[in-house]
């Protein structure tokens, strides 16, 4: 077997884990817990995402790029030195984000705070994991083999200790534990393995790494706004109880949706960071050669919308039989409209994190997304109002849509000005 082969089954199996677990842990907990408490849990859930893309910060590109073509034998210093920067940043971003959401959150609605302080359990995790360095090194296999053991035995404790609304606390301690133990395992493989060590990094070296990446860092904060965020904004606008359920459960489906075609994105991203440096400029040939890249993903998503389609059809009705599972058919259609996102999503990745970051346009990719960002919100807001969880589900493809054509229509100014 290749190794291309390896790396792409690694990365199906890192994102496949990582899809199955919504799937099959928040509709069992949304039939066990009630819709009043699931809905609560879900809103505290929303606040861990912003959580998240503040520790991730720019390093899931940054990274990747500055491990990219090394080699683990001969560049083992410097991979060293970029996995500690990394980890040593994201625990500092942790420890200074996760206490203010948790206060703001408990401040909003006390009966809150400690479910939101468990629910980040789980930025921690991502702030501890190397997973990027693996990705950038095409190295997934242990990554893959960690992210598989703790998300089967996240699903597996859900589904054997949560049985009623006393156990909402229980779902986020054992997902987030279990996260956490699949990112220390990671770091143990890199340091026992591979044999990469922990190196004193400076502040000022930390501080400069932010720096640097502050305009992915800002660009991630709009992909949240408009990806990760409607929940809680249908929920100050009064969104709540089985039709809020329902839009959660439907932004999982769409998510497991993305997550079918990362793997496809992760193999290509690298070939991507080479293809447009030899380009070096955000013109025709740039797109053409990243488009090259994209669009066998734009068919593969294809080919697996109508088998994943039926896999959580057949997964819903049997989570449904004999439970509170309700509007089962709404959640079905709100992932069918919500899915269209995904097909921009391919092309926002590509043509904007693997074009205009690595040819050096990030603040023009930071405008783009914080414009797509605030297109979102308000018009999450207002459709939300007037049509709910549907028009909160256009929302979103109408974000994806815009940002990918305000990407593309970059390329092609660009290109008329040459």
């Amino acid at each position: 077997m290749s190794g291309h082969s390896k790396n792409l089954i690694a990365l199906i199996a890192i994102q496949g884990s990582n899809a199955s677990l919504p799937l099959l842990v928040f509709p069992y907990a949304l039939s066990m817990l009630g819709s009043a408490s699931y809905a609560d849990l879900v809103f505290a859930e929303a606040l861990s995402f912003l959580a998240i893309a503040i520790v991730l910060y720019s390093f899931e590109i940054d990274g990747v790029a500055d491990v990219a073509g090394l080699s683990v034998e001969r560049d083992r210093s410097r991979i060293s030195r970029v996995f500690s920067r990394v980890l040593y940043t994201r625990l500092c971003l942790f420890f200074l984000a996760a206490p203010v959401l948790v206060v703001a959150i408990a401040c909003y609605r006390p009966e809150l705070g400690e479910l939101a302080a468990w629910w980040m359990l789980v930025p921690l995790s991502y702030a501890l994991q190397p997973t990027w360095m693996f990705q950038g090194l095409q190295h997934n296999t242990a990554p893959a083999i960690c992210t598989l053991l703790s998300r089967f035995a996240a699903v597996m404790l859900v589904l054997l200790l949560v049985v009623g609304p006393e156990d909402t606390l229980l779902l986020p301690q054992i997902i987030g534990l279990s996260y956490i133990g699949g990112s220390l395992a990671q770091i143990a493989w890199a340091i026992i393995r591979l044999k990469f060590r922990l190196m004193s990094i400076s502040c000022k070296e930390m501080l400069a790494c932010i720096k640097t990446g502050k305009e992915i860092f800002l660009g991630n904060i709009g992909v949240v706004l408009y990806r990760d965020s409607n929940v809680l904004l249908l929920g100050l606008v009064g969104l709540a109880g089985v039709e809020l359920a329902a839009y959660s459960l439907a932004e999982k489906i769409t998510k497991a949706m993305q997550a079918v075609i990362r793997p496809l994105n992760q193999l290509f991203f690298p070939r991507a960071v080479l293809a447009v440096r030899a380009v070096g400029a955000a013109n025709l040939d740039a797109l053409s050669a990243l488009f090259r890249l994209t669009w066998p993903q734009l068919l593969a998503l294809a080919f697996a919308w109508g088998g994943l389609y039926l896999i959580i059809q057949l997964g819903m009705t049997y989570f449904a039989q004999g439970t509170r599972i309700l509007e089962l058919h709404a959640i079905i259609s709100l992932a069918a409209i919500m899915s269209l996102a995904t097909f921009f999503g391919v092309g926002n990745f590509m043509f904007g994190s693997a074009g205009l970051n690595i040819l050096g346009e990030r603040r023009v990719m930071l405008y783009c997304i914080l414009l797509a960002a605030a297109t979102s919100v308000g018009s999450t807001i207002i459709l939300g109002s007037l049509f709910g969880a549907m028009g909160a589900a256009l929302s979103l493809v109408l974000a994806e849509g815009f940002l990918c054509l305000l990407i593309i229509q970059y390329y092609m100014r660009s290109a008329a000005r040459r």
